[in-house]
């Protein structure tokens, strides 16, 4: 608790307006289960917001460092949070940081075209890079493997998403060694989110073959 940031006043009161929005609806229903997807992703926001610097700390710290992999390599951070204005707000800050290193934000509102671009422009960087952007716009069919530090700043809700997520980064053909973060913040949603995925991906590995489970 003591390395979390204070709340997020806007992230907060989102999290309060979805919770109102839910009052006296199921979760069965149409109309419950739109608003309750909606409390969950409010909720998850005001967590992420909780742990924004701590994430920046640690992508900062390896972009100032050359690649752990090999010396002559810039290093290479994946950031995947929850909303665009997280997204905007810990670019901003690393930026500020290491200002040497290029830094992309880009969420669901940056288009398929764009993302390949800064995709591409990632891969082949020669200085410093880091991507930051939400596991919704990110998490599937990106390679990105060419990755120091992967960072997951907003916890997924499923052990499908996650399984995704870190696939963009851990995939065949990856040069680097891959260390991953998941960052949970105590007292939030992350508390009651987080321990049932991973109940649940440790279900999925006995039943599916799969070393990205694994």
């Amino acid at each position: 608790r003591e390395e979390q940031d204070e709340s997020d006043d806007i992230a907060s009161a989102e999290l309060r307006r979805a919770m109102k929005a839910t009052a006296g609806l199921s979760e069965g229903s149409a109309k419950g289960a739109s608003a309750f997807a909606v409390l969950r992703a409010a909720a998850s926001t005001a967590a992420a917001a909780k742990k924004r610097s701590a994430i920046v700390r640690s992508a900062v710290e390896t972009l100032k460092n050359p690649s752990p992999t090999n010396a002559a390599w810039a290093a290479r951070v994946l950031v995947f949070t929850g909303s665009k204005r997280e997204v905007d707000l810990i670019a901003d800050r690393i930026r500020a940081a290491v200002p040497q290193a290029l830094v992309w934000a880009a969420d669901g509102d940056t288009s398929t075209r764009e993302r390949e671009k800064i995709r591409k422009a990632y891969m082949t960087s020669t200085v410093p890079a880091c991507i930051v952007g939400t596991g919704h716009a990110w998490g599937e069919s990106s390679n990105l493997q060419d990755t120091d530090l992967q960072i997951l700043g907003a916890l997924p809700w499923t052990w499908g998403m996650l399984r995704q997520w870190i696939g963009r980064a851990r995939r065949k053909g990856q040069l680097r060694k891959l260390r991953i973060q998941l960052f949970s913040a105590q007292g939030t949603h992350d508390d009651r989110v987080f321990p049932k995925v991973c109940a649940k991906l440790a279900q999925a590995g006995d039943l599916i073959p799969d070393s990205q489970i694994d």
